[in-house]
C-alpha cells in the first residue's frame, strides 16, 4: 500500500491538466515553448527493466515536440525523505526507459527527470558534484529538476497553477512542519485557494479533491475529523456538500483495528476502553467548541447533556452543526 504521502501526490498529479501545467513551469520559457501540453499524457507508472526486473517511477508522462516528431518523457519521482544515493536511482529510471523507447523508436528519447522532495533533509539536494572526490567528475551526470519544499516555500512557487496543485503542496509542506494549532492557522490561510478549488470544473471534482485533503490532514496529524472538517468548511463558500467519505473512514478504522489485534488481548481490551473514553470525551469537547462558536455559550442542560452523550449521539449531532440554524434544530430528535 502507498503511503498516504504519495497517495495525495497521485491523486492530484494523475490528472493530466495539473500534471502539464506544473511541469511547465518548471521548465524555462525557451523549452515549455517547444511542447504541446495538449497533447501531454500520463503513461505506465512501472518501467520494465533488463532481466526482468521493474523499475517504479512514481509518475511518467510524455507530451509531443512542437518542433520535430519527437517525444518529450517527464518521470516525476516524490519523495517525504530521501537516501544519499537518489541521483543514481533517477539515472537507472532514466536509463531504463531510454532502452525501453528504442526498442520501438530509433531516436533517444528525450527525459526530463523531476524530483520533488516535502520532508526535512537529511542530505543535500544540490545538482553539483562532489567537490571532495577527485574522480567525481567522471561519474555519470543526470541533470534533474529539483522542487525541495525543505528549503522553499510553497508560497514561492508560481502562483498561476492551478488552485488543487497550490494546495497540494501547501498540506505537504505544512504537515511535516507544524503544530496542529499552526495546521488549522494554515487552512484558514489557504482560504482564497479553497474557495477558488470550490469553483473549479475539474478534474477531479472538487468535492473528491477537498476530501482527499482532509483526509490527509487527518492521517497526518492529531486533529480530529471534526476539526479539519469545522476549519475547511469555514473557509468555503458552500461547506454543506463537504463531507468526509465513508470509505476513508472505513481505512482508518480498519488502520487501527489492524493495530489492536497485535496486542495480547487483555492488553487491547483495556487499550480499547481507555481509546475508545477519551475518542468520546474529545469528540464532547470539540462538539461544545464549536457549539460555543456558532451560538454562543451552551445552557447547563446542553452541556450536562454532552456529557453524558454516547459516541453515536455525538457524530450525529456533528454531523447536524453545519446546516442546523439554532439549537434545537441539533439536537431534535
Amino acid at each position: 500500500m502507498q503511503p498516504s504521502h504519495d497517495q495525495l501526490f497521485h491523486f492530484v498529479l494523475r490528472h493530466r491538466e495539473l500534471a502539464a501545467s506544473w511541469i511547465r513551469s518548471l521548465l524555462p520559457p525557451a523549452e515549455a515553448d517547444l511542447i504541446d501540453w495538449h497533447t501531454c499524457a500520463p503513461v505506465q507508472e512501472r518501467i520494465p527493466g533488463i532481466r526482468l526486473r521493474t523499475h517504479v517511477a512514481d509518475l511518467v508522462f510524455v507530451a509531443r515536440r512542437l518542433d520535430c516528431d519527437e517525444y518529450v518523457w517527464f518521470v516525476i519521482e516524490h519523495k517525504s525523505d530521501v537516501a544519499p544515493d537518489w541521483r543514481e536511482q533517477l539515472l537507472r529510471y532514466c536509463v531504463h526507459l531510454r532502452r525501453l523507447v528504442q526498442r520501438t523508436r530509433t531516436h533517444l528519447p528525450d527525459i526530463v527527470m523531476v524530483l520533488f522532495h516535502h520532508g526535512v533533509p537529511v542530505v543535500p539536494l544540490a545538482n553539483a558534484a562532489d567537490e571532495h572526490d577527485p574522480f567525481a567528475r567522471f561519474a555519470p551526470h543526470l541533470p534533474v529538476v529539483v522542487v525541495d519544499l525543505a528549503v522553499q516555500s510553497p508560497e514561492s512557487l508560481p502562483l498561476d497553477l492551478p488552485p488543487l496543485v497550490q494546495l497540494l503542496f501547501r498540506c505537504q509542506h505544512a504537515i511535516l512542519r507544524c503544530t496542529d494549532d499552526e495546521l488549522l492557522a494554515a487552512i484558514d490561510s489557504w482560504r482564497d485557494l479553497l474557495q477558488a478549488l470550490e469553483r473549479s470544473p475539474g478534474p477531479p471534482l472538487p468535492e473528491d479533491a477537498l476530501d482527499a485533503i482532509g483526509w490527509y490532514l487527518v492521517e497526518h496529524s492529531d486533529l480530529t475529523e471534526t476539526q479539519v472538517l469545522m476549519a475547511l468548511s469555514k473557509n468555503l463558500r458552500e461547506p454543506q456538500g463537504l463531507k468526509m467519505t465513508t470509505g476513508q473512514r472505513i481505512r482508518m478504522e480498519s488502520r487501527a483495528q489492524g493495530h489492536a489485534d497485535g496486542v495480547a488481548q487483555g492488553v487491547a481490551q483495556g487499550v480499547a476502553q481507555g481509546v475508545a473514553q477519551g475518542t468520546l470525551r474529545g469528540r464532547a469537547e470539540a462538539l461544545q467548541r464549536l457549539l460555543d462558536k456558532r451560538f454562543g455559550p451552551l445552557p447547563p442542560d446542553v452541556r450536562a447533556r454532552l456529557e453524558t452523550a454516547a459516541l453515536p449521539e455525538i457524530d450525529l449531532w456533528t454531523d447536524r452543526i453545519l446546516d442546523a440554524g439554532s439549537l434545537a434544530d441539533v439536537f431534535g430528535a
